[in-house]
């Protein structure tokens, strides 16, 4: 794609799919796409350390196999959201999305700010695993249950004053045992049972 950031926008649902070609942009510039319905990911996202955001009035989706790599990834529009290949790699996520949340990173993940957007705000279910730590540094509004699955000896931190959530909180190791969980909730939290290494 182009030199400097990049805003696409269909009426329609969106394939993001070039032949076979990886989608890149010039110097980590950032990628914006837009949809009136649904968005799905047909070959592999690589912005480097440039800020996706996907955009859709649909669900987004990815094909077996197609990646993301970015340094932020922003969620809006409404609809499912189901990004679950392993291998994708995010630092930052982020986004204002109505509809259930599915999302997997391959090493560590921070709930912040990408592309002007502060925190990730749920309205229904957030399903997040990450290959490394799972931490906060902008707040989470989840209206249904929340899972947040780590690999062994990892932790999860999510301590922002203004996090909120509405349903029943999951902590899970992919494997062995988390090793610490911090959570701040501004209404009554609802725990499932959970096994640690070190503190709660």
């Amino acid at each position: 794609l182009g030199t400097g950031a990049v805003t696409f926008v269909d009426v329609d649902a969106l394939n993001l799919g070039f032949g076979g070609f990886t989608i890149t942009t010039v110097g980590n510039a950032s990628a914006s796409f837009q949809a009136g319905g649904a968005i799905t990911i047909t070959e592999d996202v690589n912005l480097g350390t440039g800020e996706l955001t996907l955009n859709s009035t649909g669900a987004i989706t990815q094909g077996s196999g197609d990646t993301i790599i970015a340094g932020g990834l922003s969620l809006l529009g409404s609809g499912t959201v189901t990004l679950s290949e392993s291998a994708n790699e995010v630092d930052v996520l982020a986004g204002n999305r109505n509809g259930n949340v599915t999302y997997r990173d391959a090493d560590g993940i921070d709930i912040g700010t990408v592309a002007g957007t502060a925190g990730l705000s749920v309205t229904g279910t957030l399903n997040l695993t990450a290959g490394g730590s799972i931490t906060d540094s902008q707040a989470l509004t989840i209206t249904g249950d929340s899972t947040f699955t780590v690999t062994n000896g990892s932790s999860i931190t999510l301590n922002s004053a203004a996090n909120n959530f509405g349903g029943t909180l999951m902590f899970n190791a992919s494997s062995g045992t988390i090793a610490n969980v911090t959570i701040v909730d501004t209404t009554a939290v609802d725990l499932q049972a959970l096994t640690l290494s070190a503190n709660l």
